[in-house]
C-alpha cells in the first residue's frame, strides 16, 4: 500500500500543480516530504512535478524512492520508466516492465514507444524484444506481427543445418530473426543456401559442416557440438568457425540468442 499521508501541505501543493504553478507546488511537495521521508506517493507525485519543470534526474531519484518506499504502488514504476525513456535510457525502461506486469499495469503502447526509442538508436535486437511483449499484450496481432516482420528483414538471416521448426530454439530464433532450415542434399542448394544466409548454424559437425567449410568463406559460422564430437575438428576448420559451442555450454535459448545478438554487431551490411 502506498504510505500517502493527506496534509494540508501535501494538498496544497497537489491543488498548485493541477493548476499549472508546478514551481510552487513543489515548494509545498518538498514541505511534506520533509515531515513525511517515506511517502511513496507524494514523492511520485514530487517526481511528475520536477519532470514538468524539466528536472528529470531529480524526477527520476524521486521516482526510484517511491519504488523503495513502497513497491507496490503502480505509478512510481510507470512515471520512472517514461522519465527513463524522455532520457534516452530504454533499457532501464524496460527492466522495470516485469514489474508493471506484476501489478497488471503495463501496456502495448509503452512497449511500443519503447521499441520506437530502441530503433531509433539501431538496436533492432531490444526492439524485437519488445515488440514479442507488445503483441502478448496487444489485441492488434496482425499489425505488430508486420512491424517485427520489418525488423526481421533489417536483421541477419540464419540458416540452420541439422535443426527444424521442432526444434525449441530454431522456434525461438524464428520470432526474431529470418530463419530457413535447410533439409535438401545437394551441393548447389547447400552453396544457395550459404550465400543466402549471413549466419550458418551447424547442430553437430556432420557432412554439411564439412562440405561448407571446403567452400569459400561467405557468412558467419556458429557450431553447436554434442560431447561425443568435442575432438572430432581440426585446427583448420576450427579456424573457420566463428563461435564453437560445446554440449557442456549453456544451451538456454536466451544465452543462445545473446551469440546471434554479438555476430549481428560484426555484421555492417546483412544480405
Amino acid at each position: 500500500m502506498s504510505t500517502k499521508t493527506q496534509s494540508e501541505t501535501y494538498t496544497k501543493g497537489l491543488a498548485l500543480a493541477e493548476q499549472g504553478d508546478h514551481q510552487e507546488s513543489l515548494v509545498y511537495m518538498q514541505r511534506h516530504l520533509e515531515d513525511y521521508p517515506d511517502d511513496a506517493e507524494a514523492l511520485s507525485d514530487t517526481g511528475a512535478v520536477l519532470y514538468c519543470l524539466g528536472q528529470t534526474d531529480q524526477a527520476v531519484e524521486h521516482f526510484k524512492k517511491a519504488v523503495i518506499a513502497d513497491n507496490n504502488y503502480g505509478q512510481s514504476y510507470w512515471n520512472l520508466a517514461e522519465a527513463y525513456l524522455t532520457d534516452g535510457k530504454m533499457q532501464q525502461a524496460a527492466e522495470l516492465f516485469g514489474d508493471l506486469e506484476r501489478l497488471g499495469i503495463l501496456s502495448p503502447d509503452l512497449t511500443i514507444r519503447t521499441a520506437n526509442h530502441f530503433l531509433e538508436q539501431s538496436d533492432k535486437a531490444s526492439a524485437v524484444e519488445m515488440i514479442l511483449k507488445s503483441i502478448e499484450l496487444s489485441d492488434s496481432e496482425e499489425l505488430l506481427n508486420s512491424m517485427i516482420e520489418v525488423v526481421k528483414s533489417k536483421r541477419p538471416k540464419i540458416a540452420f543445418f541439422g535443426s527444424d521448426e521442432t526444434d525449441a530454439f530454431y522456434k525461438f530464433a524464428s520470432e526474431r530473426f529470418m530463419t530457413e532450415p535447410f533439409a535438401s542434399k545437394t551441393s548447389d542448394e547447400l552453396a544457395d543456401m550459404v550465400n543466402w544466409c549471413d549466419i550458418a548454424w551447424f547442430d553437430g559437425c556432420g557432412e554439411n559442416l564439412q562440405r561448407v567449410l571446403s567452400l569459400p568463406k561467405v557468412c558467419k559460422i556458429v557450431v553447436r557440438l554434442n560431447s561425443s564430437e568435442e575432438e572430432t575438428l581440426n585446427s583448420e576448420s576450427i579456424d573457420k568457425i566463428d563461435n564453437l559451442l560445446k554440449n557442456s555450454q549453456n544451451s538456454d535459448n536466451r544465452f543462445l540468442n545473446d551469440i546471434l545478438i554479438e555476430l549481428e554487431k560484426t555484421i555492417p551490411t546483412v544480405k
